[in-house]
């Protein structure tokens, strides 16, 4: 059996000491890390939730819209036969005003 002089293992043990606290360091250097990467993925996780979120939100007010304008085409629609049925009397009354007219200047010379 060898024998180890003392100052040999007080060197050994030293250098034994400094390689676990050298590991020690690294490892929680490495639980730090992560740590710090659980967050990130979390607030990536959840900022994914809002995106799809706010896309949802998005695709339903689209909907909404394409909603409002089928009923503004009904009502524009609407509209414009009205108008073209009041233009269309409008001209009949004219026409039937000028008639008068006329009547009445026959029936006073």
């Amino acid at each position: 059996m060898s024998t180890i002089v003392y100052e040999n293992a007080v060197q050994v043990a030293k250098s034994l000491l400094e390689a676990v606290r050298s590991i020690e360091e690294r490892e929680a250097q490495s639980r730090a890390a992560a740590a710090k990467l659980s967050a990130v993925e979390s607030a990536a996780r959840e900022a994914e939730s809002r995106r799809q979120a706010a896309h949802a939100d998005c695709a339903a007010v689209n909907a909404r819209l394409i909603e409002a304008r089928r009923e503004l085409e009904q009502v524009q629609k609407g509209h414009d036969e009205v108008y073209a049925a009041k233009v269309e009397a409008q001209g009949k009354l004219n026409v039937i005003r000028t008639q008068m007219a006329e009547l009445r200047q026959n029936l006073g010379a």
